[in-house]
This record gives structure tokens, C-alpha cells and sequence, in this order.
């Protein structure tokens, strides 16, 4: 490979991170110009750490035959996970502060080579090439050195020639940038959607960032809370109480996506979320699916946390309809993504109205009107809640008792 060829490619890499490629094809472009240009290329890898809730990093491999795929990696590995870092020739790196290692798999065996290039050189690899291309001014996880490991594998008797592996360390760091730049807009997408929700990560993104800007929408109202918590919390062991928090959120917020709504906010064990009405004529039957959803998921990890002798609860959820301010609220320099309006405080009060009636689901009149099927729904009576200047009726399900 040439100084042209390899600037040509390094000019395809620049233009993939204006245009928005994805890391499969920036790995099946590059991979596929190598084989055009007289490598016997077998495979080839990049990876990288993410900043993702779940997620410790990515990485998009390439196969001949077989083309580019994206493999993620959990954020908690499990004992199969770190057995396989710990048999990569990356962790050689890491560990030794390399920036590149080889190792010839078709001669004698090196007892010190990493075990997963043992299987490797089982499945006809000759050569083996990595490469540690460390990055700065990005957005970190708690690590000191963010590095982006390249690999490369032929399968010829010869295995890379000396001109291959100068045009390989050339093409590493840039590869590597390539795929950081584009990393970085995954990265800003998930930071996002986990802290401000899928659908106000999608506006912020869309450049809905002014402040007061937001729209009048007409939405289905969700507040829900836990029963008991301030007693819990009160007399739980302190590390007991974000694991319960997660526990919970974790199964109410699940039921609540499957079903298209937005979790806009956590307030202490408090979850408030919409099911926007327009142009949906399900979005309230959704939301009714996802309150059953949720109670019933809950009932299931107060079976699991019973049998591990761990505090349980349930929810109590409110559902109304109305009108709402939905953007961006609060000061020039912290914003906040919500809804503003009486049907939110409605949502408030007749979760809080549940206890009393006993009640782990209760919805609004309004709510009910939205609702082609109603057989399920039973009145509880008119009440008067809270800062509400009319009475409104309340109805339950007749299972959510």
C-alpha cells in the first residue's frame, strides 16, 4: 500500500465522520480497500470504551466473507467476559503501556502470547497486529487513559510484510479518530436520552435548547410513587436504598417504554412521564397497558426480593389527560426538559389520592374518555383533590386493588 492509497483512504475516513458513518461501515470500508490493495486480510477490530448506563464499550469487527458487525460489551462483566479480556492481547497492552504488539502464529508456539491468539492461530491465523491509539478531550468514565485497540489477522504463510505493517501503524490513529469522532455523537445521544428521556434527547438534539421554548401538547399524564418509602428509606441500611430505588424504577420505567411513553423525570421515588396524544389514538390505551404492565412486573420482584429477605413495595400510579407545556424550563444556565401545567398536578394528586382508596392504579375521568374499551374500568366516586377547583371522578381497574 502506497502513500496515495493511504491518504486516499485516510480522505474516506475524514469524509465518513462529516457524513455521519456508522463504525460497521467505516471497519467493512477500510478492511475491504486493504484486501483491494493486496493484504490477505482474515479479520479486523476496533474498539472502544462508551459512556452507556449499561455498556462499558463497543467494538466493530470484520470478517471475510462475512463483512462488519458491532459487538457491546457489558458495563459489569460477568466471569466469562473478564476471562476474555483477560486472554486479549489489548489487556497485554494496557498492562505493559504498549502501543502496538505482533505475534507470528505459525511457528513455534510462544508459551507468554495471550490464549485467545492460541485459538486464533487453531483457525489458520498467521499473523497477528494490535494497536493502542490513546485519545484525549473526550468525555470520560472514571478511567485515567481512554485508548481506542485496533487488530489486525492475515492468514498467508508470510503473514504481514514490512510495508503492511508501516501502512497499518500509519492508518491506526487515524482510524482511530474516525471512529471516536463518530463515538462521541453515540456518546452525546446516550448521555442524553438516559438523563432527559428518549424523546427530549431527540428535540435537545434538534436544537430545542432555547430557554421558555416549549410546545403546548395534549398528553397522557403518569405519576406514579412507591408505598411507604419515607418509612423504608427511614429504616432501611443506607446501601440498601438506591439498589430498592433501582430495583423498581427499573421495572415501572421498562413497562412505561414498551409502551411508547416518556420518562421525563425521577422525583425522589416519584416517576413522571407522558403518552403524547397527538396524531396517536392509542397512546392512552398504552398507557393503561404499561400501569398493568408495571404492577404486574412489580408483583413479580416482590416475589425475587422476598426470597433474598429484602424489603418490597408497590406503586400507586395516577393517569389523567390534559393540555401541557412540554420543553424547556428553568434558568438560562440550568434547564430542565418537562411538563408544566394543572393536568401534571392532577397526575400528582391522584396518585396520592390511591392510598387512601387503596388503590394501586387510579385514573381520571378525562383519562377514561380517551379509552376505546372501558369494561375494566370501575368508578371509585367524584372527589375533591388538593388545589383542584372541580371534583372529578376517579376510576380504577377492576384488578388493581
Amino acid at each position: 500500500m502506497d502513500l496515495a492509497q493511504i491518504d486516499a483512504l485516510t480522505g474516506w475516513l475524514i469524509d465518513g465522520c462529516l457524513d455521519g458513518r456508522s463504525g460497521e461501515a467505516m471497519m467493512s470500508g477500510v478492511s475491504e480497500r486493504l484486501v483491494n490493495a493486496g493484504f490477505h486480510l482474515k479479520r479486523a477490530y476496533a474498539g472502544m470504551q462508551i459512556l452507556h448506563p449499561t455498556l462499558g464499550g463497543e467494538g466493530f469487527v470484520w470478517r471475510r466473507g462475512e463483512g462488519a458487525s458491532r459487538d457491546t460489551f457489558l458495563r459489569n462483566r460477568s466471569d466469562g467476559d473478564e476471562s476474555a479480556w483477560q486472554r486479549s492481547p489489548f489487556m497485554v497492552l494496557y498492562d505493559r503501556g504498549w502501543e502496538e504488539g505482533r505475534w507470528r502464529l505459525n511457528g513455534s508456539p510462544d508459551p507468554d502470547r495471550p490464549g485467545l491468539l492460541d485459538d486464533m492461530a487453531a483457525d489458520g491465523t498467521t499473523d497477528y497486529i494490535a494497536f493502542r491509539s490513546r485519545v484525549g478531550g473526550v468525555v470520560r468514565d472514571g478511567q485515567d487513559d481512554v485508548a481506542i485497540y485496533t487488530s489486525w489477522t492475515v492468514d498467508n504463510e508470510a503473514g504481514f510484510s514490512n510495508a503492511q505493517l508501516s501502512a497499518l501503524k500509519t492508518l491506526a490513529p487515524r482510524i482511530a479518530h474516525s471512529l471516536q469522532a463518530t463515538s462521541q455523537v453515540r456518546n452525546l445521544t446516550n448521555l442524553l436520552s438516559t438523563y432527559l428521556g428518549r424523546d427530549p434527547a431527540e428535540r435537545v438534539l434538534r436544537g430545542a435548547i432555547a430557554q421558555g421554548h416549549a410546545d403546548m401538547i395534549k398528553a397522557v399524564i403518569w405519576f406514579s410513587d412507591l408505598r411507604g418509602y419515607t418509612k423504608l428509606s427511614d429504616t432501611m441500611p443506607p446501601d440498601q436504598v438506591i439498589p430498592l430505588l433501582n430495583d423498581y424504577g427499573d421495572a415501572i420505567v421498562s413497562a412505561i417504554h414498551e409502551f411508547d411513553g416518556q420518562v421525563l423525570k425521577f422525583i425522589g421515588d416519584g416517576v413522571l412521564a407522558i403518552f403524547p396524544l397527538d396524531g396517536r389514538n392509542d397512546a392512552a390505551a398504552g398507557a393503561l397497558a404499561a400501569a398493568k404492565k408495571a404492577i404486574a412486573d412489580v408483583r413479580q420482584l416482590n416475589d425475587r426480593r422476598s426470597e433474598a429477605d429484602l424489603p418490597v413495595t408497590e406503586p400507586y400510579i395516577g393517569l389523567t389527560v390534559g393540555e401541557v407545556f412540554y420543553g424547556n424550563i428553568g434558568a438560562r444556565e440550568r434547564l430542565d426538559f418537562t411538563v408544566v401545567g394543572p393536568a401534571v398536578n392532577e397526575a400528582s394528586r391522584i396518585a396520592a389520592m390511591s392510598r387512601s382508596l387503596e388503590r394501586q392504579l387510579v385514573v381520571s375521568q378525562s383519562f377514561s374518555e380517551c379509552i376505546d374499551v372501558t369494561d375494566d374500568l370501575v368508578s371509585l366516586g367524584r372527589y375533591m383533590l388538593r388545589g383542584i377547583a372541580r371534583p372529578i371522578e376517579l376510576l380504577t381497574v377492576v384488578d388493581a386493588a
